[in-house]
């Protein structure tokens, strides 16, 4: 998002907890963004290969929105990452 400067919104499917559902690195899961016109094309070659999809969103905007998680903006996400060690170091991150 931040490099991009390109927003998403996802919604996380299933029963994981969000922290697992985030940050698992549990085997045989990957992130892909297909762009829309290419969708229907995946999905059929993801069947034919007896592999699930599931589509958790879409990119675009300004904000990183995790359905019931958070929504930020990117300059928030931008300032978070580039000034929290500054931050750190000068004592003023809690």
């Amino acid at each position: 998002c931040i490099m991009g400067r390109t927003g998403a919104h996802v919604e996380i499917p299933g029963t994981l907890a969000p922290h697992a559902a985030l940050f698992s690195e549990s085997q045989s899961r990957a992130i892909l963004a297909v762009p829309a016109t290419a969708l229907a094309d995946f999905e059929d070659l993801a069947a034919e290969l007896d592999v699930p999809v599931h589509i958790l969103g879409s990119t675009g905007g300004t904000r990183l929105e995790i359905k019931g998680l958070l929504d930020l903006s990117l300059d928030e996400m931008a300032a978070a990452y580039e000034e929290s060690l500054e931050k750190m170091l000068a004592g003023g991150l809690q």
